[in-house]
């Protein structure tokens, strides 16, 4: 049996207390490194009109409808909302709408429960939280920016340290260049079927790219392409090299160059320019990059973005061009806990008890807890009197540190579940022990 879901509908998880706890924690460290760089937070409505999300890639399918229970006369209607399966078209519509009022570049960070009418799978919900940021120009936004994106993701999963992990980054344009050179038109189909090259492997996407219309020629050269990886200082060198034929692979290598640049700083091998990354759905247009848990490949990316510069087209003809990133919270930390790369934190927040041996004590044991809260220790008092070891028990269940015992001269001591020590209660010295 799970220790960190309960009991739940297919698809919907509920965390258990220890993992929610856990949750919350990674929340707040995501959040402070987001507001670290500058981005504020944003709520947007959980619904979205159905043909704004219908029109984002191939995604009608997993759309959940909205609908009343029964219309006027028991009539079932067409559902004109249904509920967002992600963050950015929200974001793009909440941009357009609001762009008046915000200050650009608009950086804003989001953190909402997203819907998805899809297969439920190991590690993939149908309802989950997810985490993202976008960076929004007004008229044009400068390619550092989506350096920055990238360097977010490095800082997040390095706080985190939750293991080894892999930030790859890529440009579509330099993809669309290179297959144009080559003769290619579909250049969606090709994007899709490049981009399962990781999961499918090379023979089997040879195979759809030659079902898509391609020759064989052009499917080997595709997929060639696709296997090259590189370091940062790498990337630079292979960029500079690259011979552009066309005017998209020259913007290409200005992006990348300027990307590469302004992500130097980071160590070696932080970020892999990997050919291979191409992200399938339809708004993305230059940069592309995911985050993926060594050892964990196999699960898929983890964190996924990238640049888009019409996605507001849907909602205004102002030009707001953006990039961004997002994180599935809740399947990240289902791979997380499954491979004890997280631990599960104590089920509550807990961390002294001030125990009774009499009923009588409450009182004067509610004076103590409401100090102890005071000096910033999550104090809690003993639900009943009872036997001494019952009431440690019930402490450490509650992952409690410390308890707090009255003494019959009306003093108190504080005993260390952790080390077993007791003394006399010093406020001062646990909260000192705690920040430890």
């Amino acid at each position: 049996m799970s220790t960190y879901f309960g009991k739940m509908m297919r698809g919907f998880p509920e965390w258990l207390p220890s993992a929610k706890r856990q949750e919350l924690a990674v929340l707040k460290t995501i959040s402070s490194i987001y507001e670290s760089y500058g981005y504020t937070p944003i709520e947007t409505a959980a619904v979205e009109k159905t043909k704004s999300l219908a029109t984002t890639g191939d995604v009608s399918k997993e759309i959940f409808g909205i609908h009343r229970l029964a219309g006027e006369g028991g009539e079932q209607r067409k559902a004109e909302f249904g509920l967002h399966f992600d963050l950015t078209l929200p974001f793009a519509r909440y941009t357009a709408e609001n762009a008046g009022q915000l200050q650009f570049p608009f950086k804003r960070y989001q953190i909402q429960k997203v819907w998805r009418g899809e297969r439920p799978q190991q590690g993939r919900y149908r309802e989950f939280y997810q985490s993202d940021i976008d960076i929004v120009g007004d008229g044009d936004l400068p390619a550092h920016f989506e350096a920055e994106v990238v360097e977010v993701v490095y800082s997040i999963f390095t706080k985190l340290n939750v293991g080894d992990f892999t930030v790859r980054i890529n440009n579509r344009k330099l993809l669309e260049g290179y297959y144009r050179d080559l003769g290619i038109e579909d250049m969606g189909q090709t994007l899709i079927a490049i981009d399962k090259i990781d999961k499918e492997g090379s023979e089997r996407v040879i195979e759809m790219l030659l079902e898509n219309g391609l020759s064989q020629e052009q499917a080997e050269a595709c997929v060639e392409l696709a296997a090259k990886k590189f370091t940062i200082s790498e990337g630079l060198k292979f960029v500079a090299e690259l011979e552009a034929k066309n005017e998209v692979l020259e913007e290409a290598k200005v992006e990348l160059t300027e990307i590469f640049n302004n992500l130097s700083h980071l160590p070696e091998g932080a970020v892999i320019f990997d050919l291979s990354i191409a992200r399938g759905l339809d708004y993305y247009t230059g940069s592309v990059y995911e985050c993926t848990l060594k050892g964990l490949e196999h699960c898929g990316s983890v964190c996924s973005g990238g640049r888009y510069d019409n996605l507001a087209g849907k909602f205004t003809k102002r030009s707001l061009p953006g990039v961004g990133l997002s994180i599935g919270i809740t399947r990240l930390l289902y791979l997380l806990f499954e491979n004890d790369r997280l631990p599960l934190l104590a089920p509550t927040p807990t961390q002294a008890v001030v125990i009774l041996f009499d009923e009588s004590q409450r009182p004067a044991a509610n004076k103590v807890a409401a100090e102890l809260r005071d000096a910033g220790i999550n104090t809690e008092v003993s639900h009943q009197a009872r036997k001494f070891g019952k009431q440690i028990q019930h402490a450490e269940k509650r992952g409690a540190r410390f308890i707090i015992i009255p003494e019959e001269d009306g003093s108190c001591s504080a005993k260390d579940l952790q080390t077993g020590e007791q003394e006399s209660l010093c406020v001062e010295k646990l909260v000192s022990l705690l920040k430890d």
